[in-house]
């Protein structure tokens, strides 16, 4: 029994716009009850959830229903953030805790790399870059992503823009003023 599937878009159909998961037999689902479902479908099947990091919603019943069978897979486009159940996945980890359950992984855990819908350091700094043009901000406030890369960031915003950057910690307060 195949255990994953790979849908290879073709460039004529994101020409038109159209959406790379729009396909035949796709299921949207939006309520608790129809996403339950899937767990009894017939296989072979994908789940594509937007919290790729594992770290909320019903993908982590997914992720629990699934994740100590040897036949599926749990496949990750895109990065996984320090500290998430996506990260510690991607590492290796043989036991997680999802739900409050440790749960044994022996499903395949794989990856694609470079799919982000993030902006990268040269497009942050670009998009900061207009407001030099206009109103300069008084403060600028880095608030996501992993301590090394956010230091980075800001460091190369201040090298290019001059701008003032805080790299506030976690529930830390400011005040504006």
């Amino acid at each position: 029994m195949k255990s994953l599937l790979f849908v290879v878009i073709p460039a004529a159909l994101l020409a038109h716009g159209d959406s790379p998961l729009d396909y035949p037999h796709t299921t949207i689902t939006r309520k608790g009850p129809d996403s339950r479902a899937i767990e009894t479908s017939p296989r072979p099947f994908m789940v594509v959830a937007s919290s790729g990091m594992l770290t909320g919603g019903r993908i982590l019943n997914h992720v629990a229903a699934f994740i100590d069978d040897p036949r599926a897979t749990l496949l990750f486009v895109g990065y996984q953030g320090e500290g998430t159940l996506g990260a510690h996945l991607q590492a290796g980890a043989t036991v997680v805790r999802i739900n409050g359950a440790e749960r044994q992984v022996r499903c395949k855990v794989r990856s694609i790399e470079g799919f982000s819908a993030h902006a990268d350091d040269s497009e942050l700094v670009g998009w900061l870059g207009g407001f030099a043009a206009g109103r300069r901000p008084r403060r600028t406030f880095l608030v996501h992503g992993d301590p090394e890369p956010r230091a980075a960031l800001a460091a190369s915003i201040s090298r290019s823009l001059g701008f003032p950057i805080e790299l506030p910690g976690w529930r830390e307060r400011v005040e504006l003023d």
